[in-house]
């Protein structure tokens, strides 16, 4: 909201470039994901930001969607354990996928444009592939060290680049008080809200990780150059969201150090605060629920919500369809604007009516039980994405994140890993409570090149 300059969409024909990275980058996460399947996992969380972008007839080809086909090559070799994925804990998580993936089909029927809607479905299997791929992978290899370093470096990635655009070009900006143009950094992102809904995904895993085992001094300079970015996002939401997220970690830990992390949760909230006011002069238009419209074909909330009810109250049982708001939003009286309703919820109802709410909800309640309830739930993965998702359920009260595949990749990606170690802890506590000596994980053994094991 409040844009001064617009990131625009660029439509970039495949070329030799693009070619040759999808293809080194398709064998080395292949083959790495069969050597050791963290090794796939880990690729892909790195590689997701950076999208590579490139246009294929009537799609975009990703190196994300490059790396999720690569884990998913690198997995079948490994003959995976599929029937896991209908284990007591990751089954909930997977019905609510399909109900998603349902609901958002279903809308086509009511739908005036069809394509929006084969492109919305197509990207909700793409979200449940990632987090089949990402709990197999955690569950036949779980490696907290390898995945900790990942998220450190990509959050150090995302973060510096994002910060850079203060002394080059950021992608937008917001008016404060009429006399300032502040920038709005993004980073690798798409745009600021979105660059605030993926460090505030992260940032609850990192400190999470530094309760569990003191954290050195690169990883606090990343924590602290992560929470700066969160602030220079100006997304009020998000900036909220990642402060309760942040919160439910240092106060579901119970560790002594947690007081210490929440005083130095303050040092980049303090800084990043000074620098909006050596930028822009005053805070006053970030702690305010006003929002003034800018012909930037956004709007605002309150024109986007009346907008999402015009639209709904003609077709409530099934919605517009899924994909058809931000191409229906001139027939209600909004002509100009083309975004989407700045609500995931709002969205839903809209789009998927309420087969598609009623999915999403049971997926964001299931996202936080599955973990809550978990006598584990200490354990630094679980109680970092726990923290995530409540994060997130609120962050999408108010933006609708999940749309962006940066976004939703590492969402899921997070509930995949931590419901992969929920399982592997049970086995453990089983195990434990037999009086039975497990035996380590039997990637630890790798295989020879050419003769896949039988997991």
């Amino acid at each position: 909201m409040d844009h001064i300059v617009l990131q625009t969409i660029r439509h970039t024909p495949l070329d030799e470039f693009a070619v040759i990275s999808y293809l080194v980058a398709f064998y080395v996460l292949t083959m790495a994901t069969f050597q050791r399947p963290v090794y796939g996992l880990a690729g892909l969380v790195l590689i997701e930001p950076f999208a590579l972008y490139r246009d294929v007839g009537p799609t975009t080809l990703t190196l994300p969607k490059i790396a999720i086909a690569a884990v998913f090559v690198g997995l079948v070799l490994r003959r995976a354990p599929l029937r896991d994925l209908l284990g007591p804990r990751a089954l909930p998580l997977v019905t609510a996928l399909c109900a998603i993936v349902a609901a958002t089909a279903l809308s086509y029927f009511q739908a005036d444009y069809k394509l929006p809607v084969i492109r919305e479905t197509l990207k909700a299997i793409e979200y449940a592939v990632v987090f089949a791929l990402a709990f197999l992978c955690y569950r036949m290899d779980p490696d907290e060290r390898i995945m900790r370093t990942v998220f450190f470096i990509v959050a150090a990635a995302v973060s510096g680049l994002a910060i850079s655009q203060e002394f080059t070009s950021a992608p937008g900006g917001m008016w404060i008080s009429y006399m300032h143009a502040v920038p709005r950094i993004a980073g690798p992102l798409e745009g600021p809200n979105q660059l605030s809904g993926y460090l505030g995904l992260l940032l609850p895993v990192l400190v999470a990780y530094a309760l569990h085992r003191r954290p050195n001094v690169a990883e606090i300079v990343v924590m602290v150059v992560a929470g700066v970015a969160e602030i220079l996002t100006l997304s009020r939401a998000g900036v909220g969201a990642t402060i309760i997220a942040v919160a439910i970690v240092l106060m579901a830990s119970r560790r002594k150090e947690a007081r210490y992390y929440a005083v130095g949760a303050g040092l980049p909230i303090f800084v990043g605060l000074v620098a909006l006011v050596m930028v822009g002069g005053e805070v006053r238009h970030f702690f305010s629920t006003e929002s003034q419209f800018q012909p930037s074909g956004l709007g605002t909330r309150s024109q986007l919500w009346t907008a999402a009810y015009r639209l709904w109250i003609r077709h409530p049982l099934l919605g517009i369809g899924a994909g058809n708001y931000e191409l229906e939003l001139d027939r209600v009286g909004f002509p100009g604007v083309h975004t989407h309703s700045n609500s995931g919820y709002i969205q839903a109802l809209v789009e998927g009516g309420i087969p598609l709410l009623a999915a999403v909800l049971w997926m964001t309640w299931t996202s936080v039980v599955t973990f809550l309830r978990s006598p584990r739930v200490r354990a630094p993965l679980i109680l970092g994405v726990l923290g995530a998702s409540i994060g997130m359920a609120i962050h999408e009260s108010l933006d609708y994140l999940l749309f962006f595949p940066k976004i939703g990749i590492l969402y899921w990606a997070l509930l995949g890993c931590a419901v992969g170690c929920l399982v592997e802890t049970d086995e453990e506590r089983a195990a434990a409570a037999t009086g039975n000596v497990t035996s380590q994980p039997e990637v630890a053994v790798q295989p020879p090149l050419g003769a896949p094991s039988a997991l």
